[in-house]
């Protein structure tokens, strides 16, 4: 399995090189999802994980599967998600997140 991560821009280029693992992302993102009761991280198969992160040319760009709790807004919900993730990215890591996409997979009673 190929290691893809995300180089991250120092100010000084001669100290060195920080780049960060997909995998790192991929656990910030479980982390966001996971502190809110209205959201719910979809089922895990073996062939198929709920969040996958992709670095293509150094930018970055997730796929969630959710479930929401029934009753909730659709719409808002995953642009609450969408904005919730890009912050705590951000934040921690300094990345800007140029793509999350969420695919709503079903919903808890």
């Amino acid at each position: 399995m190929a290691m893809e991560y995300i180089v991250i821009p120092t100010i000084n280029r001669n100290i060195g090189l920080i780049a960060i693992s997909k995998h790192v992302l991929e656990a910030i993102t479980r982390y966001t999802i996971e502190e809110e009761d209205t959201w719910y991280l979809g089922p895990a198969t073996p062939f198929h994980q709920p969040v996958t992160c992709k670095v293509v040319n150094n930018k970055l760009s997730i796929v969630l599967d959710i479930r929401l709790k029934y009753g909730v807004n659709v719409n808002s919900s995953c642009e609450q998600i969408q904005r919730k993730i890009q912050q705590m990215i951000e934040q921690m890591t300094d990345i800007k997140c140029n793509d999350i996409k969420i695919n709503v997979v079903g919903f808890l009673f």
